[in-house]
């Protein structure tokens, strides 16, 4: 841990739960060596992350700096994210961190635009989509199936959780085919 710290946590705030995983996530985004990360539980979201730009950053700062919220709790999911695998958690923070590295690569107000485009539902589905793909283009593709099957297979999940990740969300087939043409790309 000590060596991936040094390594890929600069500026980072990492919840010492999930220390690894954040970590081991953040390797995989090179990008994102110089930006500013936090890692932060909030039981108060719908869904089990989040990741947005923080207000004070975006109104005071020259650079923005990031928030990933995790929901540990299972209130609103029935999903509890400790029962995910480590894999399944580092896919789906790299999913959180392809938001990110969208934010990093767009001006200031193209962030803006995405975070009023987000009441989308239309604009949801091609953001959360586009970010599956850029979670895959990162090697983490196998790690985003692993928690996406464990999910949409799960008894317990809420329903409507689930339909909303039917509905936003690359399905399992069309990850295993990005995964496919990705692996085609590489020499």
């Amino acid at each position: 841990v000590a060596v991936l710290k040094k390594q890929f946590g600069k500026n980072k705030i990492i919840p010492k739960e999930l220390e690894l995983e954040c970590l081991a996530a953040l390797s995989y985004y090179p990008e994102l060596l110089n930006e500013y990360v936090a890692f932060r539980w909030d039981n108060s979201i719908s869904s089990t992350m989040k990741m947005v730009p923080t207000y004070t950053s975006f109104l005071f700062h020259k650079k923005l700096k990031y928030v990933v919220y995790i929901n540990k709790s299972a209130a609103t999911t029935n999903l509890n994210i400790n029962e995910l695998s480590f894999n399944a958690k580092v896919g789906w923070l790299g999913h959180e961190l392809g938001h990110v590295l969208q934010c990093v690569e767009k001006s200031r107000l193209g962030v803006l635009w995405m975070g009023i485009c987000h009441i989308s539902n239309k604009f949801i589905a091609k953001s959360e989509r586009e970010t599956d793909i850029i979670t895959i283009q990162h090697n983490l593709g196998y790690a985003l199936y692993e928690g996406m099957h464990y999910t949409l297979n799960n008894k317990k999940v809420n329903e409507a959780y689930i339909a909303g990740l039917k509905k936003n969300y690359l399905s399992l087939e069309e990850i295993l085919i990005f995964i496919n043409k990705t692996e085609q790309r590489k020499p």
